[in-house]
């Protein structure tokens, strides 16, 4: 397979904002640290793991507004799982690019590749190699500005420029690999995916790769529970929260008046949930 590889500046890009960049209440800090007691052991995948990851893909698709219907579950979950089941029409011609996702899920999990800008850039061009080929694995060469709606009010969101997306992702890979060694692992996760999401380095799957590299690291972390019960499903129930505290989040991003807070709050509830609910998977089986 050819490597792939981007030239980029090697000025490390930081926040304006001195760490922390947010406040930790003690609630706060002692609910990470339950989660963290919950951490498993990485195993291989198995069975279970690989229904988690097609739910986890499904559940992504819905959140982008992509998906095809939670009563379609049982059939999508088949015909990734079953090699050779028959599938109805509509549904085959959208397979190909779940089957991507999925794939991508499995060799992320599988890599003990460091943590650098050419896997992020993998990652992208096997989720989205045949639904988007033409962006897949390449960094966006034009502005995305991303808007929406949010109670009743239009919300327009700026992101990096092309220009300084490589070297702003650069500094992030170097942040992240820097502080692993004396970081919370939940917290310092949590950093990462806001900033990526805020540099919002494709023209399109940011959400979906994020939210991949947020349970890949966390797994990588020694949070095994992630790759029993998905990160998307949690995020899919608790959709305007998350919009809200990542609007939060970034209205002052890399700005003297940064505050991660509010999204901060919503990651560690949220793998607080997806702890709980992978154990009472775990009690059913």
């Amino acid at each position: 397979m050819e490597t792939r590889r981007v030239v980029i500046s090697s000025e490390f890009v930081q926040p304006l904002r001195p760490d922390p960049r947010y406040s930790l209440s003690a609630e706060l800090t002692e609910r990470a640290k339950v989660v963290g007691s919950t951490s498993g052991e990485q195993t291989p995948i198995d069975a279970q793991q690989v229904d988690a990851i097609a739910l986890s893909v499904f559940a992504s698709s819905e959140i982008e507004g992509e998906g095809f219907g939670q009563e379609n579950f049982g059939s999508f979950l088949a015909a990734v799982t079953e090699p050779g089941e028959r599938v109805d029409a509509e549904l085959a011609d959208r397979l190909q690019v779940f089957q991507d996702q999925v794939e991508a899920y499995r060799w992320a999990y599988g890599s003990t590749d460091q943590l650098t800008v050419e896997f992020i850039l993998e990652a992208h061009r096997r989720m989205f190699q045949s639904a988007k080929p033409m962006i897949a694995g390449r960094l966006k060469a034009k502005p995305v500005v991303i808007d929406y709606r949010q109670n009743g009010t239009a919300v327009t969101i700026k992101t990096v420029a092309p220009e300084r997306c490589g070297e702003f992702l650069a500094g992030l890979v170097e942040r992240y690999n820097g502080l692993l060694t004396s970081a919370d692992p939940l917290l310092l996760v949590a950093e990462f995916h806001v900033d990526f999401l805020a540099i919002h380095p494709f023209a399109d799957g940011n959400g979906r790769v994020g939210r991949m590299l947020a349970s890949v690291l966390l797994a990588r972390s020694g949070y095994g529970f992630v790759r029993s019960y998905p990160l998307d499903q949690v995020v899919l129930d608790t959709r305007r929260q998350y919009y809200d505290a990542l609007l939060a989040a970034q209205s002052g991003w890399h700005t003297e008046d940064e505050d991660l807070t509010p999204w901060i709050e919503y990651f560690v509830g949220v793998i607080a949930e997806q702890a709980a609910r992978a154990k009472r998977l775990k009690g059913q089986h």
